[in-house]
């Protein structure tokens, strides 16, 4: 068969942003197809899927969406579960528009409020431009909401992933409802507090925090893991960030008291419901 006698072909591309939604691109692939067998003298090309954020990644930088543009004909289909998982920005989906433009491929939406939006017609892309606007809005608001949940756990001791500080420890509170994320938090550690309770009476009465420093590495104070909670470097200075970030935790939030639903990791990890794990 000539190139004059290729059938259209139809794509569709699926995104999702987290690898926790992998369902949602499964769903997104049977709508795609069941669409795309509706086509008339159209030869399915099959599925393109990939997990990456809309917001941090535009469709140019990612790894799958170019391979699609590369295989796409003029006169192929590209049919999309919803605009924004092209682009979320308004500039990022004139690009998106104009590329299928110039190339005479078609770009079907199969939810649009409902409705299926063919955005070969001049009307449709008005309504994409408006929509990818209120995307970007919505991303934007979303971003800031992100932004002052973040702030509230860490003002209110919640953990927020990484290390856990010296002199905390973390646990789990379970949900009031089954199907609510648990929450973690970061509370006293017995053992370890007694050691921040220490340093914040020393640097109150006025003693510097590199001669406690030293004084904990003379007396080799080791964290739970074992290793030294101070010790020198190399270049001959003391290594005590770990002791400052517990005591800048502790003078920021003093020892919250432990909630009544709070779940310790050992216990949490041994429940399938409940899973405490090292980041959050």
């Amino acid at each position: 068969m000539t190139a004059l006698e290729r059938k259209p072909h139809a794509y569709g591309y699926c995104r999702v942003s987290t690898g926790e939604q992998v369902r949602s691109c499964d769903i997104q692939s049977d709508l795609i197809r069941e669409r795309a067998e509706r086509l008339e003298d159209v030869v399915w090309g099959g599925n393109y899927a990939e997990t990456t954020s809309a917001r941090k990644v535009r469709y140019l930088d990612r790894e799958v969406f170019p391979q699609i543009m590369r295989a796409l004909r003029p006169g192929d289909y590209l049919l999309v579960w919803r605009l924004d998982r092209l682009e979320r920005s308004m500039f990022g989906m004139a690009e998106v528009l104009k590329w299928c433009t110039d190339r005479e491929v078609r770009l079907i939406i199969l939810q649009h409020g409902g409705a299926e939006l063919d955005l070969s017609t001049m009307s449709g892309k008005i309504i994409a431009w408006f929509l990818a606007g209120m995307a970007e809005v919505e991303c934007e608001q979303q971003r800031q909401s992100t932004i002052d949940a973040l702030a509230w756990r860490r003002a209110n001791g919640y953990a927020l992933g990484g290390q856990v500080p010296f002199g905390w420890k973390r646990v789990v509170l379970k949900p009031l409802h089954k199907d609510a994320k648990p929450l973690k938090m970061h509370v006293p550690d017995e053992r370890e507090m007694q050691f921040i309770r220490e340093i914040v009476a020393r640097v109150d009465a006025g003693e510097s925090r590199m001669s406690i420093g030293w004084d904990f590495y003379r007396r080799q104070v080791r964290r739970k893991g074992g290793k030294l909670l101070c010790k020198p470097m190399p270049s001959g200075r003391l290594n005590f960030r770990a002791i400052m970030v517990g005591y800048n935790k502790y003078k920021e939030l003093g020892e919250p008291s432990i909630p009544a639903n709070a779940v310790s990791c050992d216990e949490a990890d041994r429940s399938s419901s409940v899973s405490c794990g090292e980041a959050t």
